[in-house]
Parts: structure tokens; sequence; C-alpha cells
């Protein structure tokens, strides 16, 4: 079941370990080839990540509504004056706000990681 997740993610570290092994000199021992190839990876981990995002937005007779994918995200909203209304940090699934008097406004999600690569949310919980 999780054969078409991980799949490509297998693909694309195989190519970054091919590409390493290609890029160190071919007079160079071959455990030195692996030991470079298995730093470009790991530095490439800490560059691999994903991004919480405000999703299907609507405006319901001005109460803006919208959908979180993921949880921990600080969430703000920055009106077309500039000013900023922090939501905090929210839990994924549905979230809203007012627009009250302004005429239009962004959605910025912010979170940091730890640099390690986590299942945000399986196929198999039926979505």
């Amino acid at each position: 079941m999780l054969l078409p997740i991980l799949a490509p993610l297998v693909a694309k570290v195989l190519a970054i370990f091919m590409f390493a092994l290609e890029i160190v000199p071919t007079r160079v021992p071959i455990f030195l080839k692996i030991a470079t190839a298995s730093v470009v990876i790991i530095a490439a981990s800490f560059c691999a990540q994903a991004h919480p995002y405000a999703s299907g937005v609507t405006n319901d007779n001005g109460t803006i509504r919208f959908t979180l994918n993921e949880s921990g995200g600080t969430v703000y909203i920055v009106f077309e004056d500039n000013t900023t209304n922090n939501l905090g940090v929210l839990n994924k699934g549905a979230r809203s706000f007012a627009l009250g008097a302004h005429t239009s406004f962004s959605i910025y999600v912010h979170k940091d990681g730890n640099g390690t690569p986590a299942l945000i949310e399986s196929t198999l919980s039926g979505y």
C-alpha cells in the first residue's frame, strides 16, 4: 500500500546517489564515492521540505473560509492596507475569519520543520 507513496521518493534518492557517484573522479576508491554520495543525500534531505497551505478559500458574506492541509502552522492574514491578523498556530481542517471592511487579503501559513521527513497523512485513511 505504501509503494505508490515511496516509489517516487526512492527514485529521487537513487538519482541523487547516482549523480553523486558520477561527479567524483573515477580514480577515487568506491568506498569514498559511496561516502560522498551519502553526504549528498543527507544534505539534500535538509532541503526537502513540505509546506503547509490554505486551500478551498471562499467568501461567505464577509466570512472567509479556508482549509489548512496540516496542523502546527502559524497562520497570518495580511489585508490590502498591510494590516496583519495573526490567527496563531492552528490545527488542520476548516478555519475562518471575518473580512470586515477590508476588500482583499492574503493567507500566509508558516511552519518550521525539524529537518526529519514525516508522513503528513496516509492515503490509507480513505481520502
